[in-house]
């Protein structure tokens, strides 16, 4: 199983260290891992490296992030690219989410709930 991971901060004054280290530790072998600076205010799909990993990424592989905002700007956002990801098959991992997988039907709800706030 091949594992991506991604982390994103929003200005050239952070970086994704603490959110790679994080996911180092999380007892996955992290076999690609994209790191960009961009504002959170841009759409996910829009983002360079996540629109690269979006491309490589495929079936029966995970996408693992530190927290549920990497993976978009608001709810609607986040939920367009959890489909785009469930879609294609793979399982998403958000580690400050106790490690859910965000792409199996039971935790629909959940997500709905959690990127709205």
């Amino acid at each position: 199983m091949t594992v991506f991971g991604y982390s994103r901060v929003s200005t050239v004054d952070q970086n994704t260290d603490n959110q790679k280290i994080e996911l180092e530790q999380s007892g996955f072998k992290i076999d690609y891992f994209f790191q960009e600076t961009v504002s959170g205010s841009t759409v996910a799909k829009s983002r360079t490296e996540f629109s690269k990993l979006l491309e490589q990424i495929r079936e029966g592989e995970t996408l693992i992030v530190s927290k549920l905002d990497r993976l978009g700007r608001d709810a609607i956002d986040v939920l367009s690219t959890i489909d785009l990801l469930t879609q294609k098959k793979v399982k998403v991992i958000v580690m400050n989410m106790s490690n859910v997988d965000l792409t199996s039907s039971a935790r629909r709800l959940l997500l709905t709930c959690l990127s709205a706030v």
